[in-house]
């Protein structure tokens, strides 16, 4: 079936996804994940970019019912932002920019705050409240993430850790893994976080996970993420960077939503855990002053 240019395209391919040869699943998954790229890509970058031929780009896109890749990118532009400028289009699209440093602050500090702003509007109010809800009432928390995700999954563990929450942080795969994995239950709860491209260990933690009947947040860049396949709670949170690098900007606010929320739904336990912490850094003379 043809998608309208009025409609929203992403959700339109991530709707259809499963329908899709592995090959066009492929371009469908750029598509949702860079729609403002690709829409000023021509069918050769396209297909040079993601190892594919321009027949199958083509394919593609008369699989959604359009005569070609002209018509399907003029309705990708067509349902582009309206807040998105020509100007920014074009920084997305060629990926270049200055290398003088004042301008790269700038590009890098607005990149930022808009993933932040998009991931703000991306969340539910319900999906947090519920997903902070089965942190509070697990018995073990398994919090996953590895390579660029590490760091923002080391800061949600100590944050759980700090608030008197069971949680542990695994940042690789193997022995350790496998241990922590070998004692979930269903009153477990495992977040895991990963960007394109995913880590299999993740994903296939994940999946055990689901199997041993834990429950599973999943913080993600996109929804046909593997990640998200057998989450109950998926957070899907742009991570557009500039040049080379990604943006963990969206993922940081999820992980401290999370924590924040908690904190309310347990306020008492929160500031004692919270006390509990500041007596053991003075006992032990941990900090440079008070």
């Amino acid at each position: 079936m043809r998608i309208s240019e009025t409609s929203d395209i992403q959700t339109q391919l991530t709707e259809h996804y499963a329908d899709l040869t592995p090959k066009q699943k492929r371009l469908a998954q750029y598509f949702i994940d860079n729609l403002y790229v690709a829409a000023f890509e021509s069918a050769n970058e396209l297909a040079t970019r993601l190892q594919v031929s321009p027949a199958t780009v083509v394919r593609f896109c008369q699989h959604l019912g359009y005569a070609g890749y002209p018509e399907f990118q003029a309705a990708v532009r067509a349902a582009l932002p309206k807040t998105l400028t020509a100007a920014e289009r074009g920084e997305r699209a060629l990926d270049a920019g200055s290398s003088d440093a004042t301008m790269v602050i700038e590009r890098v500090f607005e990149a930022d705050i808009n993933v932040a702003m998009r991931a703000q509007a991306a969340i539910k109010a319900t999906d947090l409240e519920l997903a902070a809800q089965a942190l509070v009432d697990a018995n073990k928390i398994l919090v996953l993430g590895s390579g660029v995700c590490s760091a923002v999954a080391t800061y949600l563990d100590h944050g759980l850790q700090l608030i008197a929450l069971p949680s542990s942080l695994l940042a690789s795969g193997g022995v350790s893994l496998a241990v922590a994995l070998s004692h979930l239950d269903e009153r477990s709860v495992v977040v895991g976080f990963g960007v394109w491209r995913y880590l299999k260990s993740v994903a296939n933690a994940m999946v055990y996970a689901r199997q041993s009947g834990a429950r599973l947040i999943a913080i993600t860049d996109s929804p046909v993420s593997p990640l998200s396949t057998d989450a109950e709670f998926t957070f899907v949170v742009p991570t557009d960077g500039v040049g080379h690098t990604l943006s963990m900007t969206g993922m940081m606010a999820v992980a401290n939503a999370l924590l924040v929320m908690i904190s309310h739904i347990r306020p008492l336990e929160t500031v004692l855990a919270l006390h509990n912490v500041d007596e053991v850094y003075v006992f032990g003379d941990l900090l440079i002053s008070n």
